[in-house]
């Protein structure tokens, strides 16, 4: 292990193997925090597969990156905010997934099962997610409290089906 000191800063820094390890291993949870967001969970697990990382920690790291998108969409859905320009376009693609929905084969399908919907639409994969869950429970005109319990455990539902599918890849390889 080797172990350089700079003193030329105030605070001294710290070169070693260790540091290496940290700062690789940062940078792939920065990306993958930034790919669940940017692209959800399809493409968050096959990043973790491509870049061998711990599928546990994974799951983790994406069902927390959920929840918080879930409160950010139910609180964009909630609040109108009609003099901030970036969030009218996020309102105006929110009521455009809507009317999507609203003509859904699938959708009409999961509407019949009633109250559960946001929570199988958001468990079920290659479906929809958390986006889905939130403007299903919107159309049915769910409770918050109903709606936040329903599509936080369907993200988890949908994320460990997920993750037993990554493990069954890496048990095929």
């Amino acid at each position: 292990m080797s172990v350089t000191l700079y003193f030329n800063y105030p605070v001294f820094l710290i070169y070693s193997d260790a540091f290496e390890v940290f700062y690789k291993t940062f940078l792939n949870y920065s990306a993958l925090i930034i790919t669940q967001f940017i692209l959800g969970k399809k493409a968050s697990f096959l990043y973790a597969l491509l870049f061998k990382m711990n599928l546990y920690i994974v799951s983790l790291v994406i069902i927390i990156c959920d929840l918080v998108l879930m409160l950010f969409v139910a609180r964009l859905l909630s609040v109108t905010t009609k003099h901030v320009f970036p969030f009218t376009l996020l309102q105006r693609e929110a009521v455009n997934r809507e009317d999507k929905l609203k003509k859904s084969k699938l959708v009409a399908r999961i509407l019949k099962i009633g109250k559960l919907s946001p929570l199988i639409i958001t468990a079920i994969p290659f479906s929809g997610g958390v986006w889905s869950g939130m403007l299903l429970s919107r159309i049915l005109k769910l409770a918050d409290k109903d709606a936040y319990w329903q599509v936080a455990i369907g993200s988890v539902i949908g994320c460990y089906i997920f993750l037993l599918a990554a493990m069954g890849l890496i048990n095929l390889f």
